[in-house]
């Protein structure tokens, strides 16, 4: 059975900075280099990759791609 994924489109970036903070790198992989930003308390993921026009399906896999190294690295 497939896991469910840890990052969703709903989830803001700050929460998924703040629980996943090995995802940065996806983030400026995909163009976001600024967390300090007044939207990323508030912007989506998926907001946030219609803003910046980039593939919404991409993006979540690499950002659970990363969230599910610090998982496995724990087991």
């Amino acid at each position: 059975m497939k896991e469910k994924p840890k990052i969703i489109k709903e989830m803001t970036i700050e929460e998924v900075i703040s629980r996943y903070p090995e995802t940065a790198p996806a983030f400026i992989d995909f163009g976001f280099h600024c967390f300090s930003c007044s939207l990323v308390g508030s912007e989506t993921i998926e907001q946030a990759a219609k803003f910046h026009r980039i593939n919404l399906q991409k993006f979540l896999q690499q950002l659970n791609e990363k969230a599910d190294i610090r998982v496995s690295s724990k087991k």
